[in-house]
């Protein structure tokens, strides 16, 4: 037999192998399909029979997100999101939420909690925007998402009709604090449900083709429609990687000082200080005309910061003057002394304690934070017995 018909005889074998191999693959990937969906039915009638009520919220479990996480990764994959490797991933989550994934564990998830980050427990309750403000990390499939009912993301009424029956009677539960039953909302009486399911799927979508995709239009999609989650990722979890968005958040938080304060610093779970040094960069870069906006911020903000109780976010004096003498070093370094800008900032921070207090940190260890303290702190204005 000659090598061709050895070789061709070879390849038709795997050839058999291979397509036996594909069946199989499948015929259990639709096995696999067919549980998910009886799982999901199950789970969607009993979300159809708990209602959806604002005054009345049913109890959820693990299991209500689980059968969702195939609908979400199957938008993504729909509307172009590339997942990204999982050591990219969770480098990117612990630059962007400072949480670190475990590889050894067995949790699929993390839970994020806008409302205090510090706080890693598992809630398995939708965003109220009250009460509950979350997401969730998906360890294993490499994205992010909100906690979402089965009506919030699929035509219920149209993919599971015998399901959808349920809603066609009134959802009567028990009310145990008044003790009598009580007629509640059904999903179908929702009027816009069709369009809240497709901004649930925009902002999923957008959320994450911009943290892990880097998409600069998405970005933009979310600065009109989703500002809460992007203001979060600074003033909350103190993300300063993004020029852009530094940018945005800056400049929605011009007017109001205590929430300008919260772009520039924030405490982290071990109660360190830790400021948002990039967003000093971000002023640094900006035109002469929005620097004058932000140094005209840090000025007001170091005027509203120094003269609160010190009780304020639970500080020590300590405490607050770091704060207080570092947000003035960064900003007066930026300004120059060519500017009005680079007198009025110390002068927040002159006080007899407070020189104390940087004396004895030995001025945080920063090469010229002496310098520009004692050049600055009375406004350029020298008095007798100065050091000159």
């Amino acid at each position: 037999m000659n090598q061709a018909k050895v070789l061709g005889k070879i390849a038709k074998y795997f050839l058999i192998i291979l397509l036996i191999s594909s069946c199989k693959e499948e015929k259990t990937t639709k096995i696999i399909n067919k549980k998910q969906q009886s799982m999901l039915e199950k789970i969607l009638l009993a979300q159809l029979e708990g209602g959806n009520s604002e005054d009345y919220s049913m109890d959820y479990t693990q299991a209500d997100f689980d059968v969702t996480i195939p609908i979400l990764e199957n938008e993504l994959k729909s509307n172009g999101f590339r997942f990204i490797d999982k050591i990219q991933f969770n480098a990117k989550i612990k630059s962007v939420f400072n949480r670190t994934i475990d590889l050894n564990s067995s949790s699929e998830y993390l839970y994020v909690n806008s409302y205090s980050k510090c706080d890693r427990e598992m809630i398995w309750k939708l965003n109220d925007n009250i009460d509950y403000q979350g997401l969730f990390i998906i360890k294993n499939k490499s994205f992010i998402s909100e906690f979402y009912a089965i009506p919030q993301l699929i035509d219920y009424q149209k993919e599971y009709p015998n399901a959808s029956k349920i809603e066609e009677k009134p959802i009567i539960i028990k009310n145990e604090i008044e003790d009598h039953d009580m007629e509640i909302g059904r999903w179908k009486d929702n009027k816009n449900l069709s369009r809240q399911r497709q901004e649930n799927i925009q902002i999923l979508v957008a959320r994450n083709k911009y943290l892990f995709n880097d998409s600069r239009a998405d970005f933009v999609w979310l600065s009109f429609n989703d500002e809460y989650f992007l203001q979060s990722l600074v003033k909350t979890f103190g993300y300063d990687d993004d020029e852009n968005l530094n940018k945005f958040v800056l400049d929605k938080n011009l007017k109001d000082d205590e929430e300008f304060g919260k772009v520039i610093w924030n405490k982290d779970c071990s109660s360190k200080i830790k400021f948002n040094l990039n967003i000093f960069e971000t002023i640094k870069k900006a035109s002469k005309g929005d620097q004058e906006k932000y140094f005209e911020a840090i000025r007001n903000y170091l005027s509203y910061f120094v003269n609160t109780p010190n009780n304020y976010l639970d500080l020590t004096f300590s405490e607050k003057a770091e704060i207080s003498g570092k947000i003035a070093y960064y900003a007066t370094k930026i300004v120059g002394q060519q500017s009005d800008y680079y007198f009025k900032l110390f002068t927040y921070v002159n006080s007899e304690e407070d020189q104390k207090e940087f004396e004895k940190q030995n001025y945080y260890n920063i090469k010229d934070f002496k310098e520009i303290y004692f050049e600055t702190k009375t406004g350029g204005v020298a008095y007798p017995g100065m050091i000159e």
